[in-house]
């Protein structure tokens, strides 16, 4: 059986809410990846795949970039 990707899971989704609460917090000045860790208590790793199951998130919406 094929493994699920790490963008679709529960966690990444939960770290992706994360990411874009301390975004929207941040902007419009934006932070740069380790402001971003430190910001959001969320490890260089979760950070990551928050961030790629952001990307999902928006393309999957239709929201601006």
């Amino acid at each position: 059986m094929p493994r699920a990707s790490r963008r679709r899971g529960e966690a990444a989704q939960r770290h992706a809410d994360t990411l874009r609460f301390v975004l929207f917090e941040a902007r419009p000045a934006g932070l740069l990846f380790p402001q971003l860790v430190r910001a959001s208590g969320l490890s260089p790793s979760q950070v990551r795949s928050g961030l790629a199951a952001f990307r999902d998130i928006i393309a999957a919406n239709g929201w601006p970039r």
